[in-house]
């Protein structure tokens, strides 16, 4: 029996914003829009599904991940996670079908961890993060006086 080794998911998560480049880092990140897939949505390509399967359904294909899956041909691994997503949300679901579903989140990219692994990252809307930041902060040295307790 072999030991040791590198391991799936061992170590620390790749950080694309990194300083340090003398690593093997060939496969480069995917940057997935952050408005989500503007796609259509495909028709749902297993047996017969339930509406909370094709109303999950709908919702995942609106993700950003769903660049990706459209892009590989996914459609059967995001139907078979919808399905089961749903399956195990009921109180009586089994620890392995919940298991099962924490799984399939990482593969398809749905969990950070599994965005990390898959090298894929949400592009920033700096414009509105901006604006929020403005919306935010409080203007003229009264305002940050109140803002820290010291004004009336």
């Amino acid at each position: 029996m072999s030991s040791g080794g590198a391991r799936v998911r061992s170590g620390p998560a790749p950080d694309p914003m990194a300083l340090r480049r003398d690593r093997k880092d060939d496969a480069g990140w995917v940057t997935l829009p952050a408005e989500g897939f503007a796609g259509d949505v495909p028709a749902w390509p297993i047996s017969d599904a339930s509406g909370a399967e094709l109303g999950y359904w709908d919702e995942l294909w609106r993700k950003p991940q769903a660049v990706m899956w459209s892009k590989l041909g996914m459609a059967r691994q995001v139907a078979a996670y919808a399905r089961s997503f749903v399956e195990a949300s009921e109180r009586e679901a089994s620890a392995g079908l919940k298991t099962a579903v924490l799984r399939m989140e990482g593969e398809l990219g749905l969990s950070l961890p599994g965005m990390h692994s898959l090298r894929w990252k949400v592009s920033e809307d700096e414009v509105a993060a901006k604006r929020d930041v403005r919306a935010v902060a409080p203007t003229g040295a009264r305002a940050r006086l109140r803002a820290i307790g010291g004004g009336s």
